[in-house]
């Protein structure tokens, strides 16, 4: 297996979606995000984030203060993902935090 080509690259994770009915109801409307973080060597060098929330279809009438109609609740994701990339030294011995912590002091709390 040779080096790989830069370019656009495709991936499916197999998972079951999140039950709603075991979040807790004063979060279940609030907003939420779903992120990857991509390592190679144990080091970070991309995430990918989407937000993403619960409700109820467009023309819904739910009366407000009723129960949950957890049946009609649907996912809002977001369709554009939020990417970070970081730079990476993958044959480098350097420590990665330290790295990352020079990198990006505001993330790190270095002044």
């Amino acid at each position: 297996m040779g080096p790989i080509k830069e370019g656009v690259f495709e991936f499916t994770i197999p998972t079951a979606a999140p039950d709603v009915t075991q979040c807790k109801l004063e979060d279940l409307f609030d907003t939420s995000i779903l992120y990857i973080s991509i390592s190679y060597k144990g080091e970070e060098f991309c995430r990918c984030g989407w937000y993403l929330r619960h409700g109820y279809p467009e023309g819904t009438n739910i009366p407000l203060g009723s129960a949950v109609q957890m049946d009609q609740l649907i996912r809002f994701i977001q369709e554009e993902a939020t990417i970070s990339h970081f730079d990476a030294a993958f044959d480098n011995s350097a420590d990665p935090m330290a790295r990352a912590a020079e990198q990006y002091p505001q993330h790190y709390g270095n002044q």
